[in-house]
């Protein structure tokens, strides 16, 4: 059993937490780091979940080794 999760691919999971963080607190990156108005945050907020979904989809591919 433990050799089951041993031999999962540490790079999709890596990739599947930081799409977990960037998509959940796209409004506040958009806002604070990168200094946007609340009109440009909602559009740059956009942006950053599709590639937070992006990133999300190439980890799970990367985990269940279809890349």
């Amino acid at each position: 059993m433990l050799e089951r999760f041993l031999s999962i691919d540490r790079i999709g999971i890596i990739f599947m937490v930081i799409a977990a963080f960037i998509g959940y607190g796209s409004k506040n990156i958009a806002k604070k780091i990168l200094n946007c108005s609340s009109d440009k945050a909602e559009k740059y907020s956009i942006i950053l979940k599709l590639i937070a979904i992006f990133m999300a989809v190439m980890g799970m591919l990367k985990v269940f080794n279809k890349i």
